[in-house]
């Protein structure tokens, strides 16, 4: 995975095996309707689901990961998703997801529904919510967070 800002709006983009990627852009870069600061936004583009190394499917999934880097996808579903050890790049999909990143740098991505996180290791993690009333337990100060309305 590469990340890589851009300076003029403030998004960041993670680049995933060279074919996919998560750009996200903070609030204070987004404008609503009557011109005020609007949402964090994130957008995933990508081929489909090649890149992902362990894959759950449209049920209610219990996923983990392995000692390395993994990239997990839970798709649809109510899931519950441990990355374990290395650098992870975890993505729930749609539903009311658990997702623990486990040790290491690792990128947490909820997508639609009302998602919970665990990123509290001692790492610089990115926890991107997603639509839904999301909440994290988080480094404060430390892990990089936008569309969680909770953070403890």
């Amino acid at each position: 995975m590469t990340s890589s800002k851009t300076e003029e709006t403030d998004t960041t983009k993670h680049v995933i095996n060279n074919t996919w990627d998560i750009s996200i852009t903070p609030p204070s870069t987004t404008k609503d309707d009557s011109g005020g600061p609007g949402p964090s936004t994130a957008k995933r583009q990508g081929p489909g689901t090649e890149m992902c190394t362990i894959k759950g499917t449209a049920g209610n999934n219990v996923l983990r990961g392995t000692s390395k880097a993994d990239v997990i996808c839970g798709f649809g579903g109510n899931d519950v998703i441990y990355g374990g050890g290395g650098d992870d790049i975890i993505i729930g999909g749609p539903g009311n997801d658990k997702i623990d990143g486990g040790s290491g740098l690792d990128l947490l991505y909820g997508d639609a529904g009302n998602d919970s996180f665990a990123a509290k290791d001692g790492a610089r993690d990115t926890v991107v919510g997603g639509a839904g009333k999301d909440r994290a337990t988080v480094d404060k100060g430390k892990d990089a967070v936008t569309g969680v309305e909770k953070l403890s």
